[in-house]
């Protein structure tokens, strides 16, 4: 499925968004649609669950490769964590311990990077977790709420017909098409060997290209069971 984000049409602009999945397999894929038009016409940068990243156009459904599944260390590059079951919430402390001063809380489905653990103490196992959205959110919490999950940020920047691919902070690739012009945005999943695939898309933004510039459009959250 595909969902187009209502939003300004952009030919020239730097696209991101951070999306988490857990329990995909081979074949199931997600990404950043772009350049799309309301006729099923789009470009799309997708990664897949076992370690690949494409680079399509699809003409009004029928999708034809600009970049085929290439295979990157990239894709799930950074360890993260999701809390989960914490009805009351999840600490994050300044220690590893259960005597440690409580810092910060964080919420159930919220997605933090793993930089540090695991460290054992008072019969607890413990993770260092940092907010990938507010940096100095930061904390050590007992890994009874936290499952591992899957968490890859996507970066498109396009100029004209060229297209810069980034992924988890690193450039991938430089792709040229000329098919579209402009469009709207959008995210993309696809459950190909997963049933009930949950996909969440958060912090999508769009940016000028050109020029310090602020968001051209809001940055929606988006939780999505398929």
């Amino acid at each position: 499925w595909s969902w187009v984000l209502h939003g300004p049409r952009g030919a020239s602009f730097f696209y991101q968004g951070i999306v988490t999945v857990r329990d995909c397999k081979s074949g199931d894929n997600y990404g950043l649609l772009f350049r799309a038009n309301n006729d099923g016409s789009f470009i799309l940068f997708s990664v897949s669950c076992d370690g690949n990243y494409q680079l399509v156009r699809s003409i009004k459904g029928t999708f034809e490769n600009i970049i085929p599944w290439t295979a990157s260390d990239a894709v799930n590059k950074h360890n993260y964590m999701q809390v989960a079951g914490a009805e009351d919430g999840l600490t994050l402390r300044e220690e590893p311990s259960l005597n440690a001063d409580v810092i910060h809380f964080a919420t159930n489905h919220e997605v933090f990077k793993v930089t540090d653990g695991p460290r054992y103490t008072d019969g607890v196992t413990w993770w260092l977790l940092n907010d990938h959205t507010h940096i100095t959110r930061s904390g050590w919490s007992a890994d009874q709420y936290l499952r591992n999950t899957r968490t890859n940020v996507l970066g498109v920047r396009a100029e004209g017909n060229r297209f810069n691919l980034y992924l988890n902070g690193e450039y991938l690739e430089l792709a040229m098409d000329e098919t579209f012009t402009g469009g709207e945005f959008g995210i993309y999943a696809s459950s190909q060997a997963t049933s009930g695939l949950q996909v969440i898309f958060d912090d999508l933004a769009v940016y000028p290209v050109i020029g310090r510039g602020v968001p051209l459009a809001p940055s929606p959250s988006a939780n999505y069971e398929i």
